[in-house]
């Protein structure tokens, strides 16, 4: 369930309704003192804005909302225990509050960090448990600033704008802002489709001109996947224990009411009276599978009077007598190949569809060089316009490791698990260093033809350096994680080990989750930490033990030395998960994380994470998970959140290709970007923050909201 406090919170901030501040009256001093210490004991705090400006509601909001969804990040699975219940009528005492007003003037001095350095109303007791506990873990401290309800409405309006596919989170937080602001303008054009699908199942008043775009309204509003992925009919079931055929649950539970068949064809309709059929048809073919399924569950005949553009449409579609006049492009180009004309000339026909000859590149690139004419097609690469970023961006990253024997892996629409591919035949270095440097060179350049004015003249804009190790966020749809694939997050230097774990809670299911860690020198030289090879690496990792069938909270666990692990030639460490019950992570409450410590003590079966660096609830349909990727060297925790289902164990070849194909920094990033689009608005970048700047942006503001990166992509 999404809220305003909720939507503020996943960005780092707290909503605040008030426009002034408010009375600061006694009553308010001792809630906002009560709050302030409740967000205490998590680590975070309020910017002075924040206590200025939030209003009683917005602090019984927090309390009742923000607080329980921080302390299932910091204590997984345990069940939050306000220090005040009956909040905000129960509150701070009195004495406690005399307390801090002799010791603070808070609102007379604005000295926040101080305030917060101190904290008076700590009993002796509790600072004692609070400096054991930060003696043990590493717990980030983190200050909430404020939200109001333009910078609301700003993100969805970043949301509506991103030009690439959406976490699920980010699905539901816009299908919150549709549900609460009915009367919001929309948008002319949206980008992205499966957004573009969203929107129209929440507002009849928005219109799709193609006919592909009803289809995947039509399939998204039976419940199925807007990207039009093959639904069969049977899949395969895969686990270690057997391999079956069964019924495929999706295809079964595409339905459609009476209210969503007539909402389907009535736009169907619309379209084929406005484009015509010799537009429609064309079109429709390329995904003839996919009508023939929704023609199955809207009955056009049902509905030919009232509908009969629609009517007309499927019949045509569906009869191969009629439907052959209507040639499709593929048909045309394939014709084309098949009669042997100059391969430049049909990249130049393919140019005319700019996202077709993005996702064709590669392949007239090596036609062409076995002619020697590659830089024939290049330059008609550089002399086409209308390219998307997020087709440019998909063929970038498939340069970046092109010149190489790098593993290719790939994720399959509609999940998040990965296969692995044939190694292709390397390219010349010297051609993929090209093409990537102009792939990147026509991003930016769309970036740079977006700004529609000089705004930020004179400004100077402090950008963090540290953005560098966020990579560009694409196809989130189906990630584990909100926060890009391959982010990097440093490991404190202060910090001796890295603790991974997977916790989760059995209920009456008997539950079998098994975690693994895979250390990496090279090719040839790995060694695996788990119940099945082994618990113990001398001083370098140790396995807590394996959990099985145990009522309750539970939790595997491994410890990693990172100096011991270093010294003795180790670079990489993967975590992965295995739920050897066949079953994926969906059907029990789970989180899978890390933290980092400065001491450890012996291994334990019955340990719970608590403040931890991070967790994340996990609720996907694979039964195996490589979650993290830490290089050693660098002191990196990177992301990665890769579905493996159906590998029964860790094998080292499918681990060390995860490491290829993840490890190394991306070389064009989140940085790129934003200094790309603060440049073409007219201001200065500084990378220093000791600098004098009139604005700036953190590395945090990127982490906590992709969508504004994939605004500025478009």
């Amino acid at each position: 369930m999404k809220s305003k406090q909720l939507i503020a919170n996943l960005r780092g901030k707290v909503y605040v309704s008030l426009s002034s501040p408010a009375e600061f009256t006694e009553t308010r001093k001792e809630r906002l003192i009560t709050l302030t210490k409740e967000l205490g004991e998590l680590g975070y705090s309020l910017t002075p804005e924040a206590l200025l400006y939030l209003s009683d509601l917005d602090m019984t909001n927090i309390m009742k909302e923000v607080i329980p969804h921080l302390h299932e990040m910091f204590h997984p699975g345990e069940v939050w225990k306000p220090l005040y219940p009956g909040f905000p009528d129960q509150v701070i005492s009195k004495t406690e509050k005399e307390l801090w007003e002799d010791q603070h003037q808070l609102y007379d001095t604005m000295d926040y960090d101080e305030f917060l350095k101190n904290n008076p109303w700590y009993t002796e007791e509790e600072l004692e448990e609070i400096e054991d506990s930060r003696r043990e873990f590493h717990h980030p401290e983190k200050v909430l600033g404020v939200m109001n309800e333009q910078d609301l409405l700003n993100v969805f309006k970043s949301i509506l704008a991103s030009g690439n596919s959406l976490h699920a989170e980010t699905r539901e937080e816009l299908k919150w802002f549709l549900e609460n602001y009915p009367d919001f303008e929309l948008p002319e054009k949206i980008p992205f489709k499966e957004t573009m699908c969203v929107v129209m199942s929440y507002r009849d008043d928005y219109k799709a001109n193609d006919i592909n775009d009803i289809l995947r309204y039509g399939i998204y509003s039976m419940g199925g996947n807007p990207e039009l992925v093959n639904v069969p009919k049977k899949i395969k079931s895969i686990s270690w224990r057997r391999t079956a055929d069964t019924d495929n649950k999706e295809w079964r539970n595409l339905k459609a009411s009476r209210k969503t068949r007539v909402a389907i064809l009535s736009r169907i309709d619309e379209v084929v009276s406005n484009r015509k059929l010799n537009v429609c048809i064309p079109d429709a073919k390329k995904f003839y599978g996919h009508w023939l399924l929704l023609s199955e569950r809207v009955h056009p005949g049902e509905y030919s009077h009232k509908f009969p553009n629609a009517s007309q449409f499927f019949r045509v579609l569906k009869s191969k007598s009629l439907s052959k006049k209507y040639k499709t492009w593929n048909s045309m180009l394939q014709e084309k190949y098949n009669s042997g004309e100059d391969i430049v000339e049909i990249a130049k026909y393919i140019s005319n569809r700019p996202g077709e000859f993005v996702r064709r590149f590669d392949s007239l690139l090596r036609r062409c060089m076995s002619d020697g004419r590659e830089f024939e097609v290049m330059d008609i690469f550089l002399g086409t316009s209308g390219m998307k970023n997020k087709t440019l961006l998909e063929l970038r990253n498939y340069y970046e490791k092109r010149a190489s024997r790098c593993p290719r892996m790939i994720s399959k629409k509609g999940t998040s698990t990965m296969h692995q591919l044939e190694e292709l035949e390397p390219l010349p270095i010297g051609i993929v260093d090209t093409v990537r440097e102009t792939i990147e060179r026509k991003i930016l350049l769309n970036i740079k033809d977006s700004v529609k004015e000089k705004d930020l003249e004179d400004k100077v804009v402090y950008i963090d350096p540290e953005i560098s190790n966020i990579p560009i966020p694409v196809a989130m749809r189906d990630k584990l994680f909100v926060v890009p694939p391959c982010t990097r997050f440093d490991i404190p230097e202060d910090k001796k080990y890295i603790r991974m774990f997977i916790h989760w809670i059995q209920k009456g299911v008997p539950e079998d989750l098994d975690l693994h860690a895979y250390l990496y020198k090279d090719e040839h030289c790995n060694r695996n930490i788990g119940w099945n090879t082994g618990t113990k690496f001398g001083t370098i990792a140790v396995h807590s033990g394996d959990v099985l069938n145990r009522e309750g909270e539970c939790a595997e666990y491994v410890d990693i030395d990172i100096d011991a692990a270093k010294a003795d030639g180790w670079n990489y460490v993967v975590m992965d998960v295995m739920n050897y019950k066949g079953r994926g992570f969906d059907t029990l409450d789970n989180w899978l994380g890390y933290t980092t410590l400065d001491k450890i003590g012996s291994p334990s079966k019955t340990w719970v994470p608590k403040n931890i660096d991070f967790s994340q609830k996990i609720s996907v349909k694979d039964d195996k998970i490589a979650a993290w990727i830490f290089d050693l060297n660098r002191r990196q925790a990177i992301l990665i959140g890769v579905g493996l289902s159906g590998i029964p164990i860790n094998y080292g070849n499918q681990n060390q290709a995860i490491i290829k194909f993840f490890a190394e920094p991306q070389k064009f990033t989140c940085y790129d970007v934003l200094m790309q689009w603060y440049k073409s608005r007219g201001a200065s970048i500084v990378n220093d923050k000791q600098e004098e700047h009139d604005e700036e942006v953190n590395q945090s503001d990127v982490i906590l909201d992709y969508t504004k990166i994939l605004e500025i992509l478009g």
